[in-house]
Formats: structure tokens, C-alpha cells, sequence
């Protein structure tokens, strides 16, 4: 086993591939201890029995607040490291909110379908597993979803899974019929937010500009819970 950290051998590694180029900086941050909280009291008791069960006995400061925040309705950015469990942060409240109101909606936009397709998977290995999440129907909206399929999804799923280009051609393209889940739309979570920049940035805010108007048109006002693993000003941005 090699004493080098991991992050050591991958410079090695770059830089022996890529004799050319110049390394203008490498730096080691020092390991910090975890920072835990307690489990929220509104968290679905089946969703947190899961979760345990899968080995998710504590969960992480950021996780939580997070999840407070949104759960008491207000917009959210976490930005923390790759795997610190973002993705909980937000599945928590969600999960939960859907739970307590059967007509409750959320919505998911990624800029990669790989990103969407592995967090879609997860939350079907919850829903199907936990009795009280059997009518939430998550499914995929996006250019592979089959044709005779969407008619269903815009009926029946309670969390879709999108991104932006399928955002702005259909369901605001065709927004009437899209009236159920504008009209009960609870939470917008917008993945991967420091891939939204530039011209491309530019477009995607004045698609979730166009979107938030028609929640309001309908008489919904959905929290936007934002998240990325390297953005620098994440309030700002």
C-alpha cells in the first residue's frame, strides 16, 4: 500500500502524462473532524428508518441545515466537497413534504443525464421501499423519455427529473399541460449550479425566471434549493 496520499499520486500520475505542461500549484488541505447534527423532528420516521438502515446513522451539519432551511421555505445554496451527501440535504425535505401533502411536487434539473439518471435511482430505491412514498411516481422527463410515456408522467409523477433544455421546449412550451405540477410545485433543486454560467448561465436563469413566473401564475411559489461541489461565491452565483 503506498504511503503517498491519494491526491499526491494523482499529481504524480498528471504530471508524468503530461510532461509538457506546468504544475503552477499544489497544496494538501488538512483532514477536519465531521461536523454532525441531530435528525430533524419532521423527517418521515420511515424515510429515516431507511436511511439508517443503509448505514446513514448521523447526519452532517450541512445536511441539516439544508434541510431546515428548505423545509421552512426558504431558497438554499450548499456548496460543500464531492460525497459530503448534498444530495440528502435536499432529499429530506422533499421526501418528507410529499409524504405529508398528496398533492405536493418537485422538480429536478441537471445538466448531465448521468448526474439525473443516478439521483433518480436512488430516490426509487426509496419510494419503492418505503409504504408511505408508493404515490410519489418519480420518473425521467427528458429527450430519451418515450412519447407515449410523457403523458403519463405529466399526469401522475409527483417528482420529475429534467433538464434544462427539456425545461424550456415542453414544460414551459406547453405549460397548460403541465398545470398540475406548476400548480403544486414545492421545491425546485437546480444540480451542478456552477455548470450555469456564460451564455449557457444566462439562458438556464432566464428559463428558471420563465419557470417561477408560471408557478406564480398557477399559485405556487416552490423553494429553489441550489447545489455544487466547486463553486466559488455560491451566494452570489
Amino acid at each position: 500500500m503506498s504511503e503517498n496520499p491519494l491526491g499526491e499520486e494523482l499529481v504524480e500520475h498528471l504530471v508524468e502524462c503530461f510532461p509538457e505542461s506546468e504544475l503552477t500549484h499544489s497544496t494538501t488541505l488538512p483532514a477536519q473532524p465531521a461536523r454532525y447534527a441531530e435528525w430533524p423532528e419532521w423527517v418521515l420516521p420511515e424515510l429515516r428508518e431507511a436511511l439508517e438502515e443503509q448505514g446513514v446513522a448521523k447526519l452532517y451539519a450541512h445536511q441539516v441545515a439544508v434541510a431546515q432551511a428548505a423545509w421552512e421555505g426558504r431558497d438554499v445554496v450548499v456548496s460543500t466537497g464531492t460525497s459530503s451527501g448534498k444530495s440528502l440535504g435536499y432529499r429530506l425535505p422533499i421526501l418528507s413534504r410529499l409524504t405529508q401533502d398528496p398533492t405536493a411536487c418537485a422538480l429536478y434539473i441537471t445538466p448531465t443525464k448521468a448526474l439525473g439518471s443516478d439521483q433518480l435511482r436512488t430516490v426509487l430505491e426509496l419510494t419503492q421501499s418505503i409504504a408511505a412514498l408508493h404515490d410519489v411516481h418519480p420518473a425521467p422527463y427528458d429527450g430519451d423519455t418515450p412519447t407515449e410515456a410523457r403523458a403519463g408522467i405529466r399526469d401522475q409523477a409527483r417528482f420529475i427529473f429534467s433538464n434544462p433544455d427539456m425545461i424550456h421546449s415542453s414544460l414551459l412550451g406547453a405549460h397548460q399541460r403541465w398545470a398540475r405540477v406548476l400548480r403544486h410545485l414545492k421545491f425546485i433543486v437546480i444540480d451542478e449550479a456552477h455548470a450555469y454560467r456564460g451564455v449557457f448561465g444566462a439562458n438556464v436563469a432566464l428559463v428558471v425566471r420563465r419557470l417561477l413566473r408560471l408557478c406564480a401564475h398557477y399559485g405556487s411559489r416552490p423553494v429553489v434549493i441550489a447545489a455544487s461541489a466547486t463553486m466559488r461565491d455560491p451566494a452570489r452565483h
